[in-house]
């Protein structure tokens, strides 16, 4: 035990002392961390290359606010034949950070959501507008989590992703979530 009580009054305060600024130290490091990997998104950048086709090097989300702006955007995908995902992120989100940098940024997964429309809700500010999208049209807590919509515009209640999930294991929910997608995620898995 860090305080016994056999310590002096000035004992106890220079080990609580220590103790807080070791906490502060990590709260810190933690911070600029997320704040290097916030640096280091990669979001919306894409280029053509030598043939003319577009080659993603990275997925390319539209931000929605609310839930008419993902009614609209489903709408808009089932119109055009395309499956949606749906991302819930947060600057404050720690798992958001490790689902960027570890399993978005799979050149496998980019290449088999490339037909997909990609919907990004940030909920950072944590707003109402913020809280009635994630909790009172899904009942979600919080970020990160993924929700998927087939071609008819309907939601896999079955496939939502919550928390982080590796590459692989991504890979996978994509090809359960989204039919029209097995074929082009099973060209991926090996």
């Amino acid at each position: 035990m860090l305080l016994k009580s056999k310590s002096t009054r000035k004992q106890k305060r220079w080990k609580g002392l220590c103790v807080f600024l070791a906490y502060c130290t990590l709260v810190l490091a933690n911070t600029a961390i997320a704040d290097e990997d916030t640096q280091q998104s990669q979001w919306s950048d894409s280029f053509c290359g030598d043939s003319g086709n577009v080659t993603h090097k990275e997925l390319v989300f539209n931000h929605i606010k609310s839930v008419e702006d993902l009614n609209k955007e489903v709408a808009t995908a089932s119109a055009q034949g395309q499956s949606v995902m749906l991302y819930f992120y947060a600057d404050w989100c720690v798992s958001c950070k490790e689902m960027e940098k570890k399993t978005f940024s799979d050149p496998r997964i980019i290449k088999v959501l490339y037909n997909t429309r990609l919907l990004l809700a940030d909920i950072t500010a944590n707003d109402h507008i913020d809280q009635t999208l994630i909790q009172g049209h899904f009942g979600l807590p919080g970020p990160p989590v993924i929700i998927f919509y087939n071609i008819n515009g309907q939601e896999e209640k079955t496939y939502r992703v919550i928390g982080f999930v590796p590459a692989d294991k991504f890979i996978d929910r994509i090809r359960q979530a989204i039919p029209s997608l097995r074929g082009r995620a099973n060209n991926y898995l090996n």
